[in-house]
């Protein structure tokens, strides 16, 4: 089975270990793209955005058909942030959208006026992007020569660009991209987050819940390595953790484990791990995502998901009995997957034939958690007949 990746920021295909320039979405399956990202500013704004083979975008509110979305053509990576969205096009450029409390649009014009957008602005200054990371408040751009590129929310270290160590409870913010310290040969990234050429992996900002996997509860303003990782192939950013997919197809974890995202019951109200460990039970995965929920995509298709379930992200119909779930669960009905996506107490799967299932929070209509219990289908994306044929 083929397996897609989902855009350029959370699933790294297995086989994808040099960083490419964003290519034109034409010519072999290889080359499409789909991805679907999150923006929930509140309630009644909280959205979906899907990326198309043809690099146009459309949006998606709970409940509702997709619609186009104007004035993005030619992307080919998409990233949400709490409060904001980021889009790479294929000339290299970045564009983003949306609040800009912390500068995280990266925009000089709009720093200045201190002013949010609902339309897309280009990023100053990043003109040969390969990937793009939004978290938070904070978006990150990898760049072809291999560095990284931060800008927005600062503090505690979350620009890695080895400037002052300030409180999180300060306003403190870079308005335009500065250079991650240290790092020249990254392949992905995921929020504050690098995997390198050579299989490891480095992260920087916060330490409190073990974030930075490197041994350490302290926080540091420069790329740190995560202990004991090697082989690495795929990563991805989690709620207060991180999550790294080996080349033997095991998922390994760190940071906060309230939920069970590490794989493990809770010992206490501030369980975490700050180095990783391995997630049981899975050992064919082909790419991961993470927030509340954790997922991974295994060779066969299927879906495994653990953590936050109280809003049905377990997809497994048990309303009310599922809060915590520290083992890996099969999504039922959910198969011949190509792609996936985790969010705040949802998690959403891509089917080969193009069908968008959904399940949890946001899935069904508005509100901060009107959700669904099982997966349902919330959208379609037509792939094309070849696309179609190359991952039965």
């Amino acid at each position: 089975m083929k397996t897609f990746v989902l855009g350029l920021l959370c699933c790294t295909a297995m086989t994808s270990l040099k960083a490419q320039p964003a290519v034109k979405r034409r010519g072999p399956v290889s080359n499409w793209v789909a991805s679907f990202m999150t923006e929930g500013a509140s309630a009644t704004s909280f959205r979906h955005f899907i990326l198309l083979p043809d690099g146009t975008l459309e949006t998606i509110k709970p409940g509702e058909n997709p619609q186009p979305f104007p004035g993005m053509d030619h992307v080919a990576a998409i990233s949400a942030g709490t409060f904001h969205m980021l889009a790479l096009k294929e000339d290299g450029t970045v564009w983003a959208w949306g609040r800009n409390d912390e500068k995280e649009l990266g925009n000089e014009k709009l720093a200045k006026n201190h002013t949010n957008s609902a339309v897309p602005v280009q990023v100053t200054g990043i003109t040969n992007a390969v990937a793009v990371s939004a978290t938070g408040q904070n978006s990150y751009a990898l760049l072809k020569d291999g560095t990284v590129w931060a800008w927005g929310n600062a503090t505690r270290g979350r620009t890695g660009d080895n400037g002052t160590l300030t409180s999180s409870l300060m306003n403190y913010a870079r308005a335009l991209p500065v250079k991650v310290y240290g790092i020249i040969n990254a392949i992905s990234i995921a929020g504050a987050m690098a995997l390198l050429a050579d299989g490891t992996v480095m992260t920087w900002g916060e330490g409190y819940w073990g974030q930075l996997g490197n041994g350490s509860n302290e926080p540091s303003t420069v790329p740190v390595n995560v202990k004991g990782l090697s082989n690495v192939a795929a990563i991805a950013g989690r709620d207060q953790g991180g999550m790294a997919l080996k080349k033997d197809g095991t998922v390994w974890v760190w940071g906060n484990n309230e939920k069970g995202q590490l794989g493990r019951k809770p010992v206490n109200d501030h369980d975490q791990s700050n180095v990783p460990v391995q997630v049981p039970g899975i050992t064919q995965a082909t790419a991961i995502d993470a927030g509340a929920v954790c997922m991974a995509l295994i060779a066969d298709g299927t879906v495994r998901v653990w953590g936050w379930g109280a809003v049905g992200g377990m997809g497994l119909g048990r309303p009310g009995t599922n809060d915590v779930n520290p083992l890996p669960l099969k999504v039922p009905s959910v198969d011949r997957t190509v792609a996936i996506k985790s969010g705040n107490g949802y998690a959403l799967a891509l089917q080969a034939d193009g069908t968008l299932l959904g399940w949890g929070a946001n899935m069904v209509s508005s509100g901060v958690y009107h959700q669904t219990w099982t997966p349902v289908k919330i959208a379609h994306v037509d792939i094309g007949a070849e696309e179609k044929k190359a991952v039965r």
